[in-house]
């Protein structure tokens, strides 16, 4: 029949990855919209931190912490994209205060 004997062949974007970069700030802006309002006892806002924790940790889970390395980026006021591509993120709303 279809399959018998066959092991399945792993897809590429299966293979272990040397170097795993993540891009923080579209992740950190989503949790805090995602995440329902959570506050630190002093009354500082831990959505997006906790969010973001969740993510990292799906990312550990989907690769069973099995990479070398794990790096993270940024966004900065300036980039290059923006003075290339002047509406780069000009769809985007403007970062809350709690995120800044």
């Amino acid at each position: 029949g279809k399959g018998k004997g066959k092991e399945p062949v792993p897809s590429p974007a299966f293979k272990k990855p040397h170097t795993i970069l993540i891009d923080v700030s579209p992740i950190v802006h989503g949790a805090y919209h995602r995440v329902d309002y959570l506050t630190a006892p002093d009354g500082t806002p831990v959505n997006a931190v906790f969010g973001f924790m969740r993510s990292i940790l799906k990312i550990f889970k989907d690769y069973d912490n099995d990479f070398e390395f794990i790096g993270a980026c940024f966004d900065s006021k300036t980039s290059f994209r923006k003075e290339e591509v002047p509406s780069y993120k000009a769809q985007r709303s403007p970062m809350n205060d709690d995120l800044r």
